[in-house]
């Protein structure tokens, strides 16, 4: 009996931690229980620092307290004082500096984990934005390791923005984060194909500049009860270290996803010679996958899909993977979309450029489409002579917009291989 017992024990010991969490936006206050197994959550900088100079750390410590009798391992986040702000911290290195020391020193004995400005890429789109997230990393790394050697640095990666993650590696960024977590914002139906291959374009890029091919890839998925649970199984299944859901409650139960699920689809496309995705209150993908989902939102008045504005200058883009069409080199791409009258285009005309992969790297198209306003939609092809779609950055071309880019309504695109 004693046996038996010391095996079962043994056991536990060795039973391997949980892959999943759940992540909490920074304004909202987490109930702790001991179904979560980890957390990825911190108060917001304003909450602890109200007015500069001034702490208030009793949110955090209530929130430590909470994990630590709960037995949930807390993923911390470092913050900006407000999105806007996030720049001005490079001008300002004393101030982040300041803010991880205090952060890190006080919860040394807790938290390991410390992911470093999400959403930093969509709000700061400039070209200097790699090169500053790479030196807000490395001060972040430096600064927390003198009062815990032990810390870890995460990169925050929104969307799948594998471009952002390339540029900053070039721009600084290699050997000053430990960990990556995504955070692709809602899952949506269908998206298999693309799911699968975001993982591998990723490792690709850490080996391109001699990083750790196996470092641990953390994601963040929101979305439908279903399309969350099964795209978290899928993502355990395939690699991502810890995977982190909205609630408790979409944490799954089995371990690995359901080949029957409705929603799963491995349908190949590579017999096609066209590819496609359609847009609306219900959009679908036929090969043709859109990569960041919060570049566009569905517009219920409008009852159509629109495209949105972030980053800061204003940038509005839509990026577009096709994973299992060969396209050779010559390749049509039609988008068909319209855009709303308003006195601003008439100074301003929006439309698209298309940007995409090419035997020279990323390049954008000659042609400027001008889209002119009204109830109609209108339809645009590109053709592209020196196509070459590795999908480096998990996607082969881009919509590029300007003028009032979120006046801009997306129907359909399409992509098509052409022969010679």
């Amino acid at each position: 009996m004693l046996r038996l017992i010391s095996s079962i024990l043994l056991a536990a010991t060795l039973a391997p931690a949980s892959p999943y969490g759940i992540s909490i936006p920074a304004g909202e206050k987490p109930a702790l229980t001991e179904e979560i197994p980890a957390l990825r959550y911190f108060p917001s900088w304003e909450t602890l620092q109200p007015t500069p100079g001034k702490w208030n750390m009793q949110p955090a410590d209530e929130l430590i307290a909470a994990a630590q009798k709960s037995g949930t391992e807390v993923f911390g986040i470092l913050h900006a004082p407000t999105d806007e702000d996030a720049p001005s911290l490079t001008e300002n290195k004393e101030v982040w500096r300041t803010y991880v020391a205090t952060l890190a020193s006080r919860y040394a004995k807790d938290i390991t984990y410390w992911e470093v400005l999400p959403s930093y890429s969509i709000t700061h789109r400039n070209p200097d934005a790699p090169y500053h997230y790479a030196q807000l990393l490395k001060i972040a790394r430096e600064t927390a390791r003198k009062s815990h050697p032990s810390a870890l640095i995460g990169f925050s990666l929104p969307d799948y923005d594998l471009e952002f993650l390339d540029r900053s590696l070039r721009d600084g960024a290699e050997g000053q984060f430990d960990y990556i977590c995504i955070a692709p914002f809602p899952v949506y139906h269908d998206t298999d194909s693309l799911f699968l291959r975001i993982l591998p374009r990723l490792r690709d890029i850490l080996v391109d500049y001699g990083m750790d091919a196996e470092m641990p890839i953390y994601i963040s998925l929101t979305g439908s009860p279903t399309t969350a649970t099964y795209y978290a199984r899928l993502a355990s299944e395939n690699g991502y270290t810890k995977v982190f859901l909205p609630s408790v409650s979409l944490i799954p139960e089995d371990p690995e996803p359901d080949d029957d699920s409705p929603i799963h689809s491995m349908k190949t496309y590579a017999d096609e010679d066209a590819v496609s995705a359609t847009f609306g209150e219900n959009p679908t993908n036929a090969g043709l996958y859109h990569l960041v989902p919060s570049s566009l939102f569905y517009d219920k008045e409008l009852k159509a899909t629109r495209l949105a504005i972030s980053a800061h200058p204003p940038v509005t883009r839509a990026a577009f993977f096709a994973p299992d069409i060969d396209t050779g080199s010559k390749v049509e791409i039609t988008v068909t979309a319209k855009r709303l009258p308003s006195e601003t285009q008439t100074q301003h005309p929006s439309g698209f450029r298309i940007s995409y992969e090419s035997i020279y790297g990323i390049r954008n198209h000659d042609t400027w489409w001008t889209i002119p306003g009204g109830d109609d939609w209108q339809t645009n092809t590109w053709t592209i002579t020196d196509a070459d779609f590795t999908g480096k950055y998990a996607w082969n071309f881009r919509l590029d917009a300007s003028g009032a880019g979120n006046d801009l309504l997306l129907k359909e695109v399409t992509l098509k291989a052409v022969s010679d």
